[in-house]
């Protein structure tokens, strides 16, 4: 079972968890003659909260299923009725609920997620697999992908699925030249298809980012309003050239239209960004209008640390006023804008006030974990 990283871990990334996956798939291949391909028909979309939540019931604490109650409803109300796909959480969630599944398979497999490497030596076996895993996940509510199931040898399986980035990226041995013009071939093959080839997308930014090649700032660009789950990944990348290139423009504008989308994701993700390249008048203006309605989001505190970065005193005192949905932000703004702290706030965070009455409030970070 692969997939999931346990927690938000620095230096951590989900590429090495996949070069695990591919590890094992290897060490089982040399093993057997054949591997079964497939996956789960629409897993994520087709995975209920109701089927998460009795999938936890007989692991997880009563407080932990009332919390995980509280945010499926949440999120039945803003209209996601079914597991949605995501980072860490969402996956752990989803190879619990896979885990009912795994047992009922009676031959050796790995797991990325819901796709399976399922390793057998003829096609009676095969079909034993398969048949075995559709009474499973039909136990499920699920079902199993017949257009992406297929049985092929061995060796074919590891060369074809899990080798290609694995042998792409070694700056210790080759010349700059070959890393970069690698990095590019799979970049190319993202850009083609970058839904298709997110894990190829996600390969490929960071290590590009390392060797400061720039050739993805245009697609990057672009993808802060196409791509949007992969803002975290695209906002790393760009942060890497933001004293080189001009992205201003583009970062500004597609704030802009997240503001008045309401896009608290989004916005999140661009405000570090937006503050190392700065902000224009209009997202200025953007985001104080729109300010209060991103309480509940962490976009809340970073959009208020933009407006006291530029100035906007009357804001950061408001939001000093009374109880503030997050009290660290609130701290750093004052610390930008030099409002005089309340009392009851310097209670609530006293090591932060403490270090925030000798030091400057920390830039926002653009790197990120997820």
């Amino acid at each position: 079972m692969f997939g999931y990283r346990a927690g938000a871990v620095a230096g951590r990334r989900y590429a090495d968890d996949w070069r695990r996956f591919c590890s094992a798939v290897a060490e089982h291949a040399d093993r057997h003659r054949f591997v079964v391909l497939t996956d789960v028909r629409s897993f994520f979309g087709s995975t209920s909260w109701s089927r998460v939540l009795s999938s936890l019931e007989h692991s997880a604490t009563e407080a932990q299923l009332a919390s995980l109650r509280h945010v499926a409803a949440a999120m039945s109300r803003s209209g996601v009725e079914h597991l949605p796909t995501g980072y860490a959480d969402a996956r752990m969630l989803a190879n619990v609920v896979l885990s009912a599944a795994d047992a009922e398979v009676d031959r050796p497999f790995c797991r990325w997620v819901d796709d399976y490497r399922i390793f057998v030596d003829d096609s009676s076996q095969a079909e034993v697999a398969i048949a075995s895993l559709d009474r499973a996940l039909q136990a499920l509510g699920l079902s199993r992908s017949l257009t992406k199931t297929r049985t092929i040898r061995a060796e074919e399986a590891v060369e074809t699925q899990h080798r290609t980035l694995a042998s792409v990226y070694h700056p210790e041995r080759d010349s700059a030249e070959i890393v970069r013009s690698r990095l590019r071939d799979v970049l190319a093959q993202a850009m083609a298809d970058p839904i298709g080839k997110r894990r190829e997308l996600r390969f490929a930014l960071p290590r590009l980012a390392e060797q400061g090649d720039d050739v993805a700032v245009p697609f990057a660009l672009a993808g802060l309003s196409t791509l949007p789950w992969d803002a975290p990944r695209l906002v790393a990348y760009l942060a890497e050239f933001a004293d080189t290139h001009d992205l201003a423009p583009a970062v500004n504008a597609t704030l802009v239209t997240a503001v008045e989308r309401g896009d608290a994701w989004s916005i999140g993700r661009l405000a570090p960004l937006a503050a190392r390249v700065g902000l224009s008048p209009e997202s200025v203006r953007a985001l104080e209008g729109r300010h209060d309605e991103l309480i509940g989001t962490p976009s809340w505190g970073l959009v208020l640390r933009l407006l006291a970065m530029h100035g906007r005193v009357s804001v950061v005192r408001r939001a000093l006023t009374g109880p503030t949905p997050d009290g660290r932000a609130a701290l750093a703004a004052a610390a930008e804008v030099g409002v005089k702290v309340p009392r009851w706030l310097r209670r609530a965070e006293p090591v932060l006030a403490s270090v925030l009455a000798d030091a400057p409030a920390p830039a926002l970070p653009t790197a990120t974990l997820l």
